[in-house]
């Protein structure tokens, strides 16, 4: 491979492709055999790495904290080691590791936790492919987000949902300060200290404990609507706002609202994917086999089988399935696939009780993932929704339910459940799921 492939296969791990650099690296890895074996490698070397770093980075000798230069060089060493396919003796194996851990603590420093998490999407599509593949592994980019269309749902620090809907510009400027350039959000804050204020560029709203709603509209004015609570608008004789109120906030004046009508807050309070929801009649579930307890693979339960197994007294009144990382994938999944003709406009509720295993918990940026797919008449997904859980902290060997609901667009033939694992390259960690419900119900969602 040549240095540039290389230095694509770097960037992407890294997180630092731009656009047109992911399509190259998209062309190579459909072209390359031996790039998509090294891509594999990398990604499993850098989580063993960074693994190491954690587990024990006030135990590295002060010989194995290279400057910068020395560490770009052996950096390019243990590369060109790696191209060449030959296997290390135990000894300098070991050194190339702690070398990589002291170069990896140097160029990243400490990690800290993102303002916000990305928790649910719902047929999300960004700009930047860069900043999709962030968000997927639980990270935050610098910078503002740009979602071209769909919806996506994020939990800041402090307790605040923010539901973003596209077009969007939006950026999460600190714990407590959302900065909107372009687009809607709804906030809700549940206690004073998960309460934010939202920044455009006519107004500051200031939440004083409620659920409200800020639209950057393209001609130069903000929407502000109160669904419950108060906020304070920070501009010349705006004030404070109440449940039911609204107004239009431009750079030199404000124009005040009549009152929010019962369907305009209903169309701005949005039915968020990851709330929870009453659990939905077992008798209407179209899963085949939703608790696992057929032996896998099965015809019913297909996906990365490699990666299945078949948890027996596992789940939550008997077996489940086990989601195994192995270091060398970074989405393992299993899934249904329910044929349900034209439903375009009804809504699919789907939900699932999953667990961190005891014996190999989800450690890092893994978590599990919940998701939708819409299938057309061909079996092709164009659409689909998901929810992020089970994250850092989760508490290993406790079964916890997460649901979601999405309305099937039009061309909607078939619907899959999937059940994934974020698994990050790493070859540990491991989820099980079990008790999957997949349900077509009526009512509509907002937003």
């Amino acid at each position: 491979m040549t240095r540039p492939e290389l230095e694509l296969l770097h960037g992407y791990l890294n997180g630092k492709l731009n656009a047109d650099d992911f399509a190259r690296l998209q062309t190579l890895l459909r072209t390359n055999g031996e790039a998509r074996r090294m891509l594999r490698t990398l990604s499993t070397v850098e989580a063993k790495l960074e693994q190491l770093a954690a587990d024990s980075p006030a135990t590295l000798p002060r010989a194995l904290a290279p400057t910068h230069e020395a560490a770009q060089t052996t950096l390019g060493m243990a590369w060109s080691r790696l191209r060449s396919w030959r296997p290390l003796a135990p000894a300098a194996a070991l050194a190339l590791v702690l070398i990589g851990a002291a170069w990896i603590a140097w160029v990243r420093g400490p990690v800290n936790e993102p303002l916000a998490r990305l928790v649910a999407t719902t047929n999300a599509r960004w700009s930047d492919p860069n900043v999709e593949l962030a968000l997927s592994s639980g990270e935050l980019t610098p910078g503002p987000l740009r979602l071209e269309s769909g919806r996506a749902e994020f939990l800041l620090l402090d307790g605040a949902t923010v539901v973003i809907k596209g077009p969007a510009s939006v950026r999460f400027a600190d714990r407590k300060l959302v900065s909107v350039d372009e687009g809607r959000v709804y906030c809700q804050c549940p206690t004073p200290q998960s309460r934010i204020s939202v920044i455009t560029p006519q107004t500051k709203v200031v939440d004083l404990g409620t659920e409200f709603s800020v639209e950057a509209r393209a001609d130069q004015s903000t929407h502000v609507a109160v669904l419950s609570g108060k906020v304070e608008v920070q501009s010349p004789n705006a004030g404070v706002l109440t449940a039911g109120e609204a107004m239009d906030v431009r750079k030199n004046h404000v124009v005040r609202l009549k009152p929010l009508s019962r369907e305009e807050m209903v169309l701005l309070m949005p039915s968020l994917v990851s709330s929870p929801s009453p659990p939905a009649d077992a008798a209407r579930n179209l899963l085949v086999d939703p608790g696992f307890e057929s032996p896998l693979p099965s015809p019913l339960w297909r996906g990365s089988d490699e990666f299945l197994e078949h948890a027996a007294g596992l789940g939550r009144s008997g077996h489940a399935v086990r989601i195994r990382a192995k270091g060398h994938k970074f989405w393992p999944l299993v899934k249904q696939t329910v044929a349900t003709g034209d439903i375009s406009g009804k809504v699919v509720d789907a939900s699932v009780w999953a667990m961190s295993a005891v014996d190999d918990p989800l450690t890092d940026r893994q978590y599990a993932v919940l998701k939708l797919a819409f299938l057309n008449a061909e079996g092709r997904e164009f659409a689909s929704s998901a929810q992020h859980f089970l994250h850092k902290g989760a508490p290993a060997g406790h079964y916890s339910q997460s649901h979601l609901a999405a309305q099937a667009p039009p061309g909607t033939r078939a619907v899959e459940l999937q059940l994934l694992l974020n698994a990050c390259g790493m070859n540990y960690g491991s989820v099980c799921f079990d008790d999957a419900m997949l349900v077509i119900a009526e009512q509509p969602i907002a937003f």
